[in-house]
């Protein structure tokens, strides 16, 4: 256990230092969250104010809206980082290196993953923070404490999304396109732009076990002030103990998939 958690330590430290050699990158990057947020802000002031009642406590719709653009945005670019990497990985050879090493697919599969979505989750507290204090984002109420505990809960989750993500890269050259669909669906259906009582109802019932619903929800709740969180952080932790165990089992499929088909 030692040995897998220095192996990923010194995964996460290596994409560290990568991304410290494109400052610039990262600082663009930071700034195109930025402008999202200030789009929608501009949006929210031109179109009719829905019910609250519907917005999980929001007041606004931007202060409904800014959660989720805040969420995925980054998740989106960190599941498209993770995609992106194991291609280089696979491309330049690098990764049939690895996967030679006396590394366990699974303890390869976290460090891959381990810095771009802590970084993610970094990010969405910033563009939150941002959003609270330059733009309409309520925060009167609310509880910082909370939106950490559950921007932690969701890392679990939202890895092992990437890690799915990661073994269909390995296996198919198509992975980052059908990771990126794939995060976009649990947007959309989570509720991240829209309440999902607008969904068809087909729909709906899919959005009520998503689990970016529940971060969402979640959050929204720790901006309103609201105790409501508590279930969804309940929710987040057993999708995490649940979903990162099959994740890591999905990755060693993939590689010994890809292993028998030459890819590796």
């Amino acid at each position: 256990m030692r040995g897998a958690a220095r192996a990923v330590g010194a995964f996460a430290l290596r994409d560290l230092a990568e991304r410290q050699a494109f400052r610039y990158a990262l600082v663009l990057d930071l700034a195109f969250g930025i402008l999202n947020l200030v789009t929608f802000s501009l949006i929210s002031r031109v179109v009719s104010v829905p019910d609250t009642a519907e917005l999980d406590g929001a007041s606004t719709y931007f202060s409904f809206a800014a959660v989720g653009i805040a969420f995925m945005l980054v998740i989106q670019s960190a599941a498209a980082g993770v995609a992106q990497r194991v291609r280089q990985e696979q491309q330049v050879g690098t990764l049939e290196a690895l996967v030679a090493q006396p590394v366990a697919p699974g303890t390869l599969a976290l460090g891959l993953t381990a810095f771009p979505f802590a970084f993610a989750l970094v990010r969405s507290a910033a563009y939150l923070a941002v959003a609270a204090l330059f733009l309409d984002l309520e925060s009167a109420n609310a509880d910082w404490l909370g939106v950490i505990v559950i921007l932690v809960a969701s890392g679990a989750a939202v890895t092992a999304l990437g890690i799915v993500v990661a073994a269909m890269t390995v296996v198919v050259p198509q992975g980052q396109m059908v990771g990126r669909l794939l995060v976009f669906a649990l947007g959309f259906l989570g509720g991240a732009y829209f309440p999902v009582s607008q969904l068809p109802a087909g729909l709906e019932a899919i959005a009520q076990v998503v689990p970016t619903r529940f971060a969402l929800d979640g959050l929204r709740a720790t901006l309103s002030g609201s105790s409501d969180w508590w279930g969804d952080l309940g929710l987040l932790v057993a999708f995490g103990a649940i979903g990162l165990p099959i994740a890591l089992l999905v990755f060693r499929a993939a590689v010994r998939l890809a292993v028998r088909r030459g890819r590796l």
